[in-house]
């Protein structure tokens, strides 16, 4: 005769209760409509260049085409191509910072109508992201120009700053350039005027002017 244990038995049962609870969970984006929507449509009417990071530099093959980042060699952040993490295909920017610190990624200008409402939208993951009184972490800003000089106000918009550990979230913000900008700069920052550590990944951007709305 064989005996089977009440315990062994509850913890069997327990585990395939486990298991199966793992496997309904959607994967990331599954079900969302609007993440499916964006990524359809990255690349239709977007002003940024390489919105999806999959793109090399030809003259810098190991940064993505359009964007730098800031590096600190006494703080010790890295911006870091990833190719391990990701929203829209194999790539994202990543910023890592061991240490507090000022860091972002940075697009490329893009050229603006003065007076004109755009639309960004893009997508930001967090890990471990404390600040220290700084006005925006883990998120995007949009700054204007005219010319190399940059316009007031400083920036001219942004995202509401994540801290903490988050999964992707959507970031979008409409604004208008000012009457002289004829360029934009796009930031992804770690932490803008003021200091943050930890991790923090960005991915799937867009740019676009607000027409007929």
């Amino acid at each position: 005769m064989i005996r089977v244990q009440r315990k062994s038995v509850w913890l069997v049962c327990l585990a395939s209760a486990a298991l199966w609870a793992l496997s309904a969970l959607p994967a990331l984006g599954a079900g969302d409509e609007a993440l499916e929507q964006h990524l359809a449509a990255l690349y239709e009417g977007n002003l940024l260049p390489n919105p999806d990071f999959e793109e090399a530099d030809p003259e810098l093959s190991n940064r993505p085409l359009g964007w730098s980042g800031t590096y600190n060699l006494l703080d010790f952040n890295q911006p870091i191509w990833d190719d391990e993490i990701a929203l829209s295909g194999s790539r994202s920017l990543r910023m890592a910072a061991p240490m507090m610190t000022e860091a972002s990624w940075q697009s490329e200008k893009v050229p603006v109508k003065p007076d004109t409402t755009y639309r960004f939208t893009g997508y930001v993951r967090t890990q471990g992201l404390e600040q220290e009184k700084a006005r925006f972490v883990g998120t995007f800003l949009v700054q204007a120009y005219s010319g190399d000089r940059m316009l007031f106000p400083r920036p001219t918009q942004a995202g509401a700053s994540l801290e903490g550990t988050n999964d992707w979230t959507r970031v979008e913000f409409t604004f208008k350039t000012p009457r002289n900008a004829d360029s934009i700069q796009v930031i992804a920052a770690l932490s803008f005027s003021g200091r943050a550590k930890g991790n923090v990944w960005f991915d799937a951007v867009k740019l676009e002017e607000v027409t007929g709305e």
